[in-house]
Order: structure tokens, then sequence, then C-alpha cells
């Protein structure tokens, strides 16, 4: 993940399990996505990332990229390569184009590869 947010600019923020370093509040709520990319100097939102596995994907998680939408510049959405049809269809579906969609898998030697789609 490193290579694709090292922007000096940059500051990066990540809500992983029970440790949450960043919030953005979205329509009077605080959300924790899984990326939160702000701008060093004002604050200023970059960005924020999602990450869904085979077992967090499922359609009920685009009324939550919607929310991030209308708040973030862009949303990159990370999706099991298996899964990256189904979400490109979703989003489609739900019209929602301040999303990138990457796709993830891991190879034989347990890297972590990602595809921008």
């Amino acid at each position: 993940m490193k290579q694709r947010f090292d922007n000096p600019g940059w500051e990066v923020f990540t809500n992983v399990g029970e440790r949450k370093e960043r919030g953005i509040r979205v329509e009077g709520n605080v959300l924790y996505p899984h990326i939160v990319v702000l701008k060093m100097d004002s604050n200023e939102l970059v960005g924020v990332g999602e990450i869904e596995t085979d077992e967090t994907f499922d359609t009920s998680k685009t009324t939550r990229w919607q929310m991030l939408s209308r708040v973030a510049p862009v949303v990159w959405l990370y999706v099991p390569k298996s899964r990256s049809e189904e979400a490109r269809k979703l989003l489609k579906e739900f019209k929602l184009k301040k999303v990138l969609l990457r796709s993830w898998e891991i190879d034989e030697n347990g890297n972590i590869l990602i595809t921008d789609l």
C-alpha cells in the first residue's frame, strides 16, 4: 500500500480492527474508513479507502460507499480479484462515479498484488 500513497504532501491514517487513527464526519456520523488520506499542510481530505474481503463484500456495502463518496474527493475501493466484476456492476448500478476500483489478490509467494481496474 505504501507505494500507492507515497506522496510527501500526504498524511495517511489507517483504521483497522479496534485501532482507530482518523475518522471523518459523514451526515452527522463519524465513519472510520480503512484508509484516510489528508494533505499535510491543510488537513484537507484527499480521499478514503475501503478494503473488502470475500467475507465482507456484499451489496449492503453500497450504502457506506455512497456515504463516503459524498464527502471524499475519491474513494479507493479494494475488492478481491474474484469479486471485481460484481463490484464493477454495483458501482455502475448505484452510479458511484467518485469510486476508483482496485482489485487485490495474494500471489504464490504471499505478496499482495493490487491492480487498478
